[in-house]
C-alpha cells in the first residue's frame, strides 16, 4: 500500500531537539516503512536526519502561514497514494486527497478540531477524543501518539525537580509553586527548566523578564530550549516532571508524562485528565491521589517521591511505543481499506 504521512511544516521533522506532532509523524512513518508500507513522508526535512522512505521535501513555514508549504503538494501527487495520514495541525492535505477519492486519516494533536473533511478523524487520547467530539460533533477514533524512549533511561534519583515544556505552558506558576513547596519542605531540591523558550513558541520578553525574576528567586537551573541529551540526562535523575501549569490549558497527550515515566520520574500536572489514562493505578498502590490533580496532591506526591523515588513506572511508558502504537495504525488502515471509496 502506498501511504503519504504528511507532518507540519512549522517545525522540522524529526525535531532537531525534541517536539511534538512532527516526533510522532516521523516515528508513524518509519514504523509503516518497517512494517511493508511503501511510505512518503511530505516535510520540512532535517539535514543529515535518517530518511529511510521516500520524502517530498518542502521549505519550513513563515509566521503567516506556518503550513502553506503544505499547498505544494499537488492533486497529481495525491492522486498516487492510496491513504493518506495527515498529522498537521490544518489538515489540509487529508481534506484535499479525501475530496480526489483518496482515503485519508486527520490525526488531530490540538485540542479544538481544526477543518473537518477527512475520510476518518482521530484523537490522541479518549480524554481528547471526548472533547473532540463534543465540540465538533463528530466521532474521533482513538491513536495514541507514538512516543520514542530508547535514549531514555533511569538513573539514580536526585532531588531534581523538571520543568520539561514551553514555557508559555505555564513555567511561570510552577516556580511559584516551587518556591512555596521549599519553604514548606525544608529538604534539599533543585529545580531544573528545560522547554522551547523561542518566539516561534509564543513567547514574549514580559514572560521572559518574569521567568528570569523567578528562576533566581528559587535557584532554578535554567536551559531553556536546549538539546535531546540535556533531556535525557534530567529525566533519569528527576524525582518528578512537571508541565502543562497554565490555568485553562488542557493536554490532549503529553509526551512529557510518558518521556517522564520511561525514566521513572513522576509526571506532575494539574487538572489535567489525560494523565488518568497515563498513570493507571500507579499511584493508588502507594496510597497517594490518582489525577487529575490538585496543587495539594501534586506537593504530596512530590514529597513523597522525594523521600522514596517511584522505580516501576517503565512499564507505563513502553505501552505508547512506536511498536505498540504503530498496531493501532495498521488496524485502522485495513478498516478503512474495507470502506467503499467515494
Amino acid at each position: 500500500m502506498r501511504v503519504l504521512v504528511v507532518s507540519s511544516t512549522a517545525l522540522r521533522t524529526p525535531p532537531k531537539s525534541y517536539g511534538g506532532l512532527e516526533a510522532v509523524a516521523y516515528q508513524s512513518a518509519l514504523y509503516l516503512h518497517r512494517h511493508g508500507y511503501e511510505v512518503t513522508l511530505a516535510a520540512a526535512t532535517l539535514p543529515g536526519a535518517y530518511y529511510p522512505f521516500n520524502v517530498i521535501e518542502l521549505p519550513p513555514g513563515s509566521p503567516q502561514d506556518y503550513e502553506q508549504p503544505l499547498d505544494l503538494i499537488t492533486e497529481k501527487d495525491l492522486k498516487s497514494f492510496d491513504l493518506v495520514i495527515d498529522h498537521s495541525h490544518s489538515h489540509r492535505v487529508g481534506i484535499k486527497a479525501n475530496g480526489l477519492g483518496v482515503k485519508s486519516m486527520c490525526i488531530h494533536h490540538d485540542l479544538m478540531p481544526g477543518a473537518l473533511g477527512c475520510t476518518a478523524h482521530y484523537a490522541v487520547s479518549r480524554a481528547h477524543a471526548s472533547y473532540f467530539e463534543s465540540i465538533a460533533g463528530v466521532k474521533a477514533g482513538v491513536i495514541y501518539d507514538m512516543v520514542d524512549t530508547s535514549d531514555i533511561r533511569p538513573s539514580k534519583k536526585e532531588p531534581v525537580l523538571l520543568w520539561v515544556g514551553r514555557v508559555n505552558k505555564g513555567l511561570t506558576n510552577w516556580l511559584r509553586w516551587v518556591k512555596s513547596f521549599r519553604e514548606e519542605y525544608k529538604g534539599e531540591v533543585t529545580p531544573v527548566v528545560i522547554g522551547d523558550d523561542s518566539y516561534m513558541a509564543g513567547v514574549n520578553i514580559d514572560q521572559m523578564r518574569e521567568i528570569k525574576r523567578l528562576v533566581e528567586e528559587t535557584n532554578a537551573i535554567y536551559y531553556g530550549l536546549t538539546d535531546r541529551k540535556t533531556l535525557t540526562y534530567y529525566l533519569g535523575k528527576a524525582v518528578a516532571t512537571y508541565s502543562a501549569f497554565q490555568p485553562g490549558y488542557i493536554e490532549v497527550f503529553g509526551m512529557w508524562a510518558v518521556e517522564a515515566m520511561a525514566a521513572n520520574s513522576v509526571p506532575l500536572a494539574p487538572h489535567q485528565d489525560v494523565l488518568r489514562e497515563l498513570l493507571p493505578g500507579s499511584l493508588r498502590k502507594r496510597g497517594l491521589p490518582s489525577p487529575p490533580f490538585r496543587l495539594e496532591d501534586i506537593s504530596l506526591i512530590t514529597r513523597r517521591a522525594l523521600e522514596s523515588p517511584f522505580d516501576n513506572l517503565v512499564r507505563h511508558a513502553r505501552r505508547f511505543s512506536p511498536e505498540k502504537v504503530g498496531r493501532a495504525y495498521e488496524e485502522e488502515i485495513i478498516k478503512l481499506a474495507r470502506l467503499p471509496s467515494s
